[in-house]
């Protein structure tokens, strides 16, 4: 987005780049307070700007009051816009070469006139360029303060507006007064007026656009702290956890600040950091502190995987950088940074292998999800639900906020920081369903980047309502996140003189390791952008096309395929379809599934034969074969199996029950193609049954294909004859088996008279012998 309105500092529309800010959103106003910055004669900041979402303009509500040194300078564009800007920089000299500054105040307004014409026309249309010294200012366009006093860390606190600082919490609260959410209540941070961690209470009245410091508490309040996480209930105010730090012991006769540590290690030691899990309300119209002490309904005393037996015992682990969502009466605690003692860790990370470091999902970084029932006081860790565990990676820094469009409700989830890297990447949490979903949309995304205000807008209209706008924070220019980046463009590395030499790279490099950057961009989310527009078959929900029947594809631009079926799954936030059988993929320009062979048919439920069956049979696809291919039904030869495998690939040649060997065509000849070949002097067989089998009265009874014998019949001679030719059988039987009553003697004797016949002459193969 590329706002206009009032300009900052550095002649940009809107605030300044910075970090660590908080960022509110009063119906369809965003409110953006503090932060640090990166200016040499002052980072902490304290101004507030508004940015009306309606018309995408900035205006700067409070300037800055920059922690100055003697002999800085400030430049603005704005200067001499408007009137009670102090000086003005004249092209004339004094004596000691340096230029003069002119007055603008209504009164000196002749004396400005007087001065040469270049002074007049400094800089671009409208106003001019104006340097400025003595104490700085960022001037905004709107009135600065008159010229306060400014001593680094000291008095500036006493003043009835917020002291420049950063990693801070605000909440828009129902004020009681008006009933409307037009009160910020704004705590804790880090800043130079503080000495270090801050515990003061503000409240800014937006319509009457006053600050007011909250003090007088009946009841003790939270220790000082920042990075805490916060959400609002009507005109509560729930923080959880944050960073602090210890005081030195109490001498004799002093007395302590409630709820503040006090040991000899008050000097900060990285090896012990002080991480808070108290969780308190603080009421804004009673303005006052409650400390809660919740119970937990699923902590149980188990090791954790680093060995803590009670991390977890009362509630999630003490924490920083956490984000804290309210829906309907709950509070919802993601992620965050808990130190779990000293690490072997080392800078190879995140490049190198992830596995290395155990540490990361237990002591340090976390990406667990707990939730927190305002009205039974009561924590409960919720865990992925079965079938969904999906999550986003453990971080810290992250920010959040909730997207409410129609019936649905999800929790926007966006960066945060984890080892050597910040990340770039957004995710949904579906409330009701308890899922989790990375977003992926088009075109172009926010760098990554952490400590970035995060707020909803739009929920006035129904076409507008579930948007969110990403502000600043510390990050790199491009990359979701360090591998993606070095993916995209091989960086070119080399010592940076602005960065003490140190190996860096610049903004139009991918691949940044090193993110150095303050951002001042703004983006804004809409949950009605999904791919293509749907290409038209679908409607968008949350990012993600919900397609119309016989379309498929993240954009919906792909048809279906014969048999599919589909069905969006709408915890998972996506279309599950069963496609092809799950044998194939679906060509979804064409609509025609591509099978992965053995499957086949339009849909891939059939089976398709091994080599067709070598055309030795034919193919039924409706049944598979153990080796999961189609069944071959083999071609049949005089009743009996020609082929035979799974492909009809073996030539089966005749044989019959009755046979003189058991190998193929009786070891009298071989099999070529379903026929056998005999070898010189064998031939054709009938089909037969035996009777009085071994024995001299063993006779050969011809039958038919069903078993049953073939009658006889009394011939003319009065000779027994057969009704019908018998049944041959190719099968190099090759013997003229004796009818009724022949003796196996006599049988034998046919033999060798059919051996000499053989040898001598050319005769028929077979004859029947009487």
């Amino acid at each position: 987005m590329f706002p206009l309105g009032d300009k900052n500092v550095n002649g940009e529309y809107g605030p300044s780049p910075r970090m660590g800010h908080a960022a509110v959103a009063v119906g369809e106003r965003v409110f953006v307070f503090g932060g640090r910055g990166e200016f040499l004669n002052g980072d902490f900041l304290n101004d507030m700007w508004m940015y009306d979402w309606a018309t995408g303009n900035w205006t700067a509500y409070y300037p800055n009051e920059l922690v100055c040194d003697e002999c800085s300078v400030c430049n603005s564009v704005l200067a001499n816009q408007l009137p009670g800007h102090t000086f003005i920089k004249s092209d004339e000299k004094n004596d000691k070469g340096k230029g003069i500054y002119v007055p603008c105040n209504p009164w000196d307004e002749q004396e400005y006139l007087d001065a040469s014409a270049n002074t007049r026309l400094l800089g671009e249309s409208p106003g001019g360029s104006c340097e400025y010294h003595t104490t700085c200012f960022d001037w905004t366009g709107l009135r600065p303060y008159a010229e306060p006093t400014l001593i680094e860390g000291m008095g500036r606190n006493k003043r009835q507006v917020p002291a420049g600082r950063y990693e801070h919490l605000a909440q828009v609260v129902l004020n009681r007064n008006t009933n409307q959410r037009d009160l910020i209540i704004m705590f804790g941070g880090y800043s130079v007026d503080c000495s270090d961690y801050c515990s003061d209470v503000w409240h800014h009245h937006v319509t009457r656009n006053v600050w007011t410091k909250v003090s007088n508490f009946t009841r003790p309040g939270p220790a000082r702290r920042w990075k805490s996480a916060s959400a609002v209930y009507e005109d509560i105010v729930y923080i959880f956890g944050g960073h602090g730090a210890r005081l030195s012991p109490l001498g004799e006769g002093q007395v302590p600040v409630k709820n503040e540590v006090y040991d000899h290690k008050a000097t900060f030691d990285p090896n012990n950091p002080l991480m808070f899990d108290d969780l308190w309300a603080y009421n804004a119209t009673e303005r006052e502190w409650t400390r809660l002490f919740p119970t937990c309904t699923t902590c149980t005393n188990k090791t954790e995987p680093d060995g803590t037996v009670d991390r977890d015992l009362y509630g999630p682990r003490g924490r920083q950088g956490s984000i804290l969502i309210n829906h309907d009466r709950h509070l919802y605690l993601f992620g965050g940074y808990a130190f779990g003692g000293p690490t072997r860790y080392q800078s190879l990370y995140p490049t190198g292998n992830a596995t290395a470091y155990p540490s990361l999902t237990s002591k340090y970084y976390l990406n667990d999800l707990w939730r927190y029932d305002i009205s039974r006081n009561t924590w409960e860790e919720i865990q992925p639900r079965k079938g969904y565990t999906v999550r986003p990676s453990p971080r810290y820094g992250h920010s959040a906020t909730l997207s409410q469009r129609r019936q649905h409700s999800v929790i926007l989830i966006f960066g945060g920081r984890t080892w050597d890297d910040e990340i770039g990447d957004l995710w949904q949490y579906n409330i009701s369903g308890n899922t989790f979903v990375k977003v992926t949309g088009e075109g172009e995304y926010p760098a990554r980047r952490y400590s970035s205000g995060l707020v909803s807008v739009g929920s006035s209209s129904l076409n507008t309502e579930g948007r969110a706008l990403i502000i600043g924070g510390h990050g790199c220019y491009s990359g979701e996140n360090y591998v993606a980046a070095t993916k995209s463009k091989a960086p070119t590395n080399k010592p940076n003189p602005s960065y003490n030499n140190r190996w860096v790279q610049l903004h139009n490099d991918y691949g940044e390791k090193f993110c150095h950057h303050m951002l001042g961009d703004l983006w804004q989310y809409y949950p009605t952008s999904c791919p293509n527009d749907c290409s038209r078959k679908g409607i968008c929900e949350y990012n993600v096309c919900v397609c119309e029947t016989g379309f498929t594809g993240a954009d919906c631009s792909m048809v279906t395929c014969p048999g599919d079926e589909c069905k969006f799954d709408y915890l998972a936030r996506e279309l599950d379809c069963f496609q092809c059988t799950n044998r194939g993929v679906c060509n979804g320009f064409t609509g025609q599934c591509e099978c992965v062979f053995p499957a086949g048919g339009p849909s891939c439920n059939q089976f398709e034969c091994l080599n067709d069956c070598n055309d030795n049979g034919v193919c039924d696809k409706t049944t598979a074969n153990e080796q999961g291919y189609g069944t071959c039904k083999c071609h049949m030869a005089q009743g009996r199996p020609a082929y035979t495998g799974i492909d009809c690939a073996v030539s089966v040649c005749p044989a019959q029950n009755v046979t003189i060997s058991k190998g193929t065509c009786n070891s009298r000849g071989i099999c070529v193609n379903g026929t056998c070949v005999c070898h010189p002097g064998y031939g054709d067989s009938f089909l037969h049954r035996i009777i009085n089998k071994d024995t001299d009265e063993e006779q050969r009874i011809p039958i038919y294909l069903d078993g049953t014998d073939i009658p006889k019949v009394l011939g003319p001679d009065g000779k027994e004859r057969l009704v019908e030719e018998p049944i041959m059988v190719g099968d190099c039987g090759d013997v003229a088996f004796v009818f009724a009553g022949v003796g196996k003697a006599q049988w034998l004797l046919a033999m060798a008279i059919m051996l000499v016949v053989h040898t001598t002459t050319t005769m028929p193969m077979y004859q029947t012998l009487e």
